[in-house]
């Protein structure tokens, strides 16, 4: 599990940092420590050292265009501090983005593996009905949460605030959960 989430990490924050992001899916990050960014260039600064390249989806080229993009940085400024063509960089980074989708099937099939509960929750459902549904799902398992309703809209708000914009969903989603009561991740198609 550490090195997926080691992988991830990288990913994730890279779309973390830009609105502008193509990601349709929200997901929760996993603890990771002690991860180090891999310095691709003197250009780079000394803050950037918080992801590490081992063991990532991502090759150090893709993580260069990301970071530079994330910046506001056109394809062609990039192609020129990295000195390369535009349109290599355009490759770069269309292929980073199927890196992270890959990346982030991947993480939902480890959490489809680790979770005992799964749900889906249809669109338009009142958002304050989420936690009977997940304590339904529980019972139907057999499994005892040792959490209540409230500790499950925290969680929630915490990991999927986009759910709270409305009093209905605006997409379908579904939430896996742990034996322990914790929201492992919410997909969305938000």
């Amino acid at each position: 599990m550490r090195e997926l989430s080691i992988a991830l990490q990288a990913t994730a924050l890279m779309l973390h940092k830009t609105a502008a992001s193509r990601a349709s899916n929200h997901i929760a990050l996993l603890p990771t420590s002690g991860n180090a960014f891999y310095r691709m260039s003197k250009k780079m600064p000394e803050e950037d050292n918080s992801i590490s390249e081992s063991g990532s989806f991502l090759t150090r080229r893709q993580i260069e265009v990301l970071r530079l993009r994330c910046q506001g940085r056109t394809q062609q400024e990039i192609a020129e501090i990295m000195d390369t063509t535009r349109p290599n960089v355009t490759k770069l980074e269309r292929r980073a983005y199927q890196n992270i989708m890959m990346a982030r099937k991947t993480i939902r099939y480890w959490m489809k593996i680790q979770a005992p509960i799964s749900l889906t929750i249809c669109k338009d459902t009142e958002v304050l009905h989420i936690p009977a549904m997940i304590f339904e799902a529980a019972d139907i398992k057999g499994i005892h949460l040792p959490v209540n309703s409230i500790d499950l809209i925290v969680q929630l708000k915490a990991k999927a605030p986009f759910l709270f914009n409305r009093e209905t969903l605006p997409n379908d989603v579904t939430i896996f959960v742990s034996r322990d009561g914790q929201l492992l991740l919410i997909n969305s198609t938000y």
